[in-house]
């Protein structure tokens, strides 16, 4: 997945998740394609564990939408 695209996500989901939200626990995620998905990597384990519990089906709805269906992990 290229930066654009993450870019494109976050422009979308900036409609639906408070903007607070979106910088704290969003962007400081790095985007890394791998063999097995959409990798997103966190900064630390609390930032992870907030991304996955709260927001990470917002991002697969979000790509689904931008026609980039595909499995994501948050590392």
């Amino acid at each position: 997945m290229s930066q654009g695209l993450w870019h494109r996500c976050l422009a979308r989901l900036e409609t639906r998740i408070p903007e607070r939200e979106i910088n704290l626990w969003l962007r400081p995620l790095q985007v890394v394609d791998s063999d097995q998905g959409l990798a997103l990597l966190a900064p630390n384990e609390f930032v992870r564990d907030r991304v996955e519990q709260h927001y990470l089906e917002a991002i697969a709805t979000a790509l689904g939408e931008l026609g980039e269906a595909s499995r994501i992990r948050v590392h």
